[in-house]
């Protein structure tokens, strides 16, 4: 047997791409919806229609234009300067620091947000930082651990949170005791969404989750956990444990195991020599181990480190 231990490099260093407001006019988020004691039952669809200037700072107005939002507060106006990214928030008409995209591990900021009359405050804490490049763009992400001050409101966002992109969750402040029309994760980002004169430029980003085979929802392969395939135990495990990966011996040779972040971040990879292996996780949060066969997608299992 042979031992597979993939640890994730943390302190990247890259240098900064130009300045890009929070999201073009064009993009597109689109994210699985349920109910927290349910399936997948529909998919909630963000874009950003266009720019407008508030206080005298230009913002991009993001709006829902499919989903269920009964739960959820949805934040629309952002504004990015120099190194950090604003919220308006139009119940006290002041923008409100959200994210730091030059922080460094152990650095830590608070965001008060209300929704009528309940008011909140986000305490939010970097542990790692790193990048990926997505259409020739580099973009940074934070490791972000985010707690609700006095448990009123709260932001779903913790683990890998990706410039334009986002995480598993939109940016959108919901009731704590509400668990319906839950965010269930980032299918697909794309930029330029509207009509372009023929033929159309390829949208400087289209990024599609490895988990799904396309935006919209569907049964295929990646709604399966392929457990024939592969099982890993255990699927929760805390910082530095590991876990073990039994493989059926038909995937045993042209296949590959991936190892990826929620953001779809590829952080390693591993030919499948053997029927067992050894997953050892470094990174706090929600990993995604995929199963490949001829190039084919065949399992995926999630794991989880607390």
């Amino acid at each position: 047997m042979r031992t597979w231990i993939l640890l994730l490099l943390v302190g990247f260093s890259f240098t900064l791409h130009a300045q890009t407001p929070f999201a073009p006019v064009g993009a597109e988020w689109i994210y699985t919806q349920g109910s927290c004691c349910g399936p997948d039952s529909t998919i909630a669809v963000l874009q950003v229609l266009s720019d407008t200037l508030i206080e005298g700072r230009t913002c991009s107005k993001v709006t829902a234009s499919g989903g269920w939002f009964g739960c959820h507060e949805f934040v629309q106006y952002f504004s990015v300067t120099n190194d950090s990214l604003y919220y308006f928030n139009t119940d006290d008409a002041q923008f409100h620091l959200l994210f730091r995209w030059d922080a460094v591990p152990g650095d830590s900021w608070s965001t008060p947000i209300s929704q009528g009359s309940f008011i909140d405050t986000l305490d939010w804490a970097v542990s790692d930082t790193g990048h990926v490049v997505i259409g020739g763009i580099s973009l940074r992400t934070l490791t972000i651990a985010q707690d609700s001050r006095q448990g009123v409101l709260y932001c779903p966002l913790n683990g890998v949170i990706t410039e334009q992109l986002g995480g598993s969750t939109p940016f959108t402040w919901v009731y704590a005791a509400c668990d319906g029309e839950t965010y269930q994760g980032l299918r697909c980002y794309s930029e330029y969404i509207f009509p372009q004169p023929e033929p159309p430029p390829p949208p400087p980003i289209s990024w599609i989750n490895p988990l799904y085979p396309q935006c919209a929802l569907s049964t295929g392969t990646d709604e399966i956990e392929g457990a024939e395939w592969l099982t890993i135990t255990p699927t929760i495990l805390e910082r530095g444990g590991s876990a073990r990966i039994t493989l059926d011996r038909s995937m045993v040779g042209n296949s590959v195991l991936e190892m990826r972040d929620v953001t779809g971040r590829l952080l390693a990879t591993s030919p499948v020599t053997d029927i067992s292996m050894i997953l050892t996780v470094m990174h706090p949060g929600l990993t995604l181990i995929a199963l490949r066969k001829d190039g084919s997608l065949r399992a995926v299992q999630r794991v989880v480190v607390r």
